[in-house]
């Protein structure tokens, strides 16, 4: 069992308050995001409450910081999809499996055929609309590697539903790398920039490193191509376990680095909150490294996988901002966190002691 948190606060890095990759945002972001807020409201159903933790969560803000040079249709699309991604995890959080794997067929399918997809379901009606729009605009592969991405992000939804127990490092390496949501998001990437790369890109090693690096910064851990050492596994661990760490130990969730390692190393919150921003740095450090060992790919393809890799470091930079506009973490004290740097816990509700107890 978790061990339950005994300060009632913690100290966010001074990271949090600096990163080496230049933060935009693209120029289209209140035009987007409120039409892409009017189309989800349209389809959602939301109670008063959920409008109100909907607003709050600004996913067009983090869509034009992350894809800040996209054109104006590219990025309403991609407001689309991550309004959808986002929301795909409220819709999903009380679910178990069994009563998931009809959310996801409901979803592919739509994104198999959206010309063609009929539903009264609410999820499979969403996916028609805005992948209709993403494959209409998107090239074949760009468009199959969103699909792709899609089915692995559900693939490993369906796993946590099943299990509230404090997870090995082990295991929950490939889980975080795939639940985090980044892997759909980086086909976002592509998309925003009107990329369709060959396959021999994302093959190349050093491209999938630096795609595991920039999902480890924002999601988890980062364990390397060359190295699965469970030590190495410890030590570095990354941004987005640290801010939704007060959210998810309130609801008596167990996926989260800083949970692992105040249960697998005795830690107390900040020594665990310390322990994985030491290694944060680390991990930027090594995707600048990474970029100067990508070897050629031509010259017509060479500018366009630079375009990509910014597009990647863009990712990061947008997220790390974004954590501070978003109420989705610190809720209406996200400017004075950011300020001063101080994450008051939230306490657990009577209803994730009684889902632990269950």
């Amino acid at each position: 069992m978790a061990s339950f948190p005994v300060s009632d606060s913690f100290v966010l890095p001074k990271l949090f308050t600096r990163c080496v990759f230049p933060h935009r945002t693209n120029p289209g972001c209140a035009d987007a995001a409120r039409a892409s807020e009017q189309w989800l409201l349209s389809g959602a159903r939301f109670s008063d409450s959920k409008r109100e933790e909907f607003f709050g969560l600004k996913a067009g803000q983090l869509a034009a910081s992350c894809f800040p040079r996209a054109h104006p249709y590219r990025l309403r699309v991609c407001c689309d999809a991550v309004n959808f991604l986002f929301n795909l995890v409220h819709w999903t959080r009380e679910f178990r499996s069994a009563d998931l794997f009809p959310v996801a067929d409901c979803v592919l399918d739509a994104m198999v055929d959206p010309m063609g997809y009929r539903s009264d379901k609410i999820a499979g009606i969403m996916a028609k609309d805005f992948f209709g729009a993403f494959s209409a605009t998107s090239g074949w592969r760009c468009t199959r590697r969103f699909f792709e991405a899609m089915e692995t992000y559900f693939d490993a939804q369906c796993l946590e539903t099943d299990s509230r127990d404090v997870p090995g490092l082990e295991s929950y390496i490939p889980f975080r790398r795939d639940a985090s949501g980044c892997k759909p998001c980086f086909a976002l990437v592509e998309y925003a920039n009107g990329l369709d790369l060959p396959d021999e890109v994302f093959e190349d090693p050093i491209v999938r490193t630096l795609q595991e690096i920039a999902n480890d910064i924002v999601s988890w851990s980062n364990v390397g191509v060359a190295s699965r050492r469970v030590g190495l596994i410890l030590n570095l661990c990354a941004w987005q376990d640290i801010v939704s760490y007060d959210m998810e130990q309130a609801r008596g969730e167990t996926r989260n680095m800083v949970v692992i390692l105040m249960e697998l190393r005795q830690m107390g919150v900040q020594e665990a909150v310390d322990h994985v921003a030491e290694q944060c740095e680390a991990l930027v450090k090594r995707f600048e490294e990474n970029k100067g060992l990508l070897p050629s790919f031509g010259e017509g393809l060479d500018p366009l996988v630079a375009i990509y890799i910014d597009g990647l470091q863009h990712w990061i930079a947008g997220f790390l901002n974004w954590c501070f506009e978003t109420e989705r973490y610190f809720g209406k004290e996200a400017p004075d966190v950011q300020i001063h740097r101080v994450v008051r816990l939230s306490r657990r509700s009577a209803r994730s002691r009684s889902r632990r107890r269950a």
